[in-house]
């Protein structure tokens, strides 16, 4: 999804009560990948989460024990972030920045994390830019994290309509409503882990895959 397109969604769609750090609903999600973050995260580890949103994910980071740093395209949420953070006299930062172009030093980061599906809003062309950022901003020895739907497996005996998807891009076209604020375009992309691992090897030399539930998967990549 262009850069613009998303922040002007996630702009109008602000943060919802239920999707605020440490919500049911966040505790959820985080929760489903908790086993696999806590085995690579140690104490005072730098990360980074690409499309950190609210900072759910880098906030329960930090609670494992990492210097957490989030960047993301949409500035109301990065705000709320911020204003988070401050609530509860967190350490982690949040920076407003596209993924494709990030403002860090080279090898910062022991862990870059793609969590939460938001692969779904990146094109095939994004995430080749996005493991060379990934790749510059990291430590020899780091390593990058995506947790992913397999949409194939996702979409399996559902009916889609075909009309909103480009087979050229792979980008299903949708607009979503949000609720006082308008009607606005949502443009995420058609996704599979041997896609993802077909880009991720002419970046990374180790490719590692977990299947955690029928539809999600773990991916770890190595310098």
């Amino acid at each position: 999804m262009k850069t613009e397109i998303a922040a002007d969604f996630y702009n109008n769609a602000g943060v919802l009560k239920e999707d605020a750090p440490f919500s049911e609903r966040s505790t959820m999600l985080i929760n489903r990948i908790r086993s696999y973050c806590e085995e690579l995260i140690f104490t005072n580890a730098k990360i980074l989460e690409i499309g950190c949103g609210n900072g759910r994910y880098s906030f329960a980071f930090e609670k494992m024990g990492a210097i957490s740093t989030g960047i993301d395209c949409a500035d109301t949420v990065i705000e709320y972030a911020r204003d988070f953070a401050k609530q509860i006299n967190s350490t982690s930062t949040f920076i407003m920045g596209d993924a494709l172009d990030m403002p860090f030093m080279d090898k910062a980061f022991d862990i870059v994390f793609l969590v939460g599906n938001t692969i779904v809003e990146f094109s095939y062309d994004d995430i080749d830019k996005l493991c060379e950022q990934s790749r510059r901003v990291l430590k020899q020895t780091g390593v990058f994290c995506v947790a992913m739907n397999d949409m194939f497996i996702h979409w399996n005996g559902k009916h889609h309509d075909i009309n909103n998807y480009s087979y050229e891009s792979g980008q299903i076209l949708s607009n979503y409503t949000i609720p006082g604020q308008g009607t606005y375009p949502y443009h995420a992309h058609f996704w599979t882990v041997a896609m993802a691992k077909c880009i991720f090897k002419r970046h990374f030399r180790q490719i590692d895959i977990k299947q955690t539930d029928e539809k999600r998967f773990w991916i770890e990549c190595r310098l």
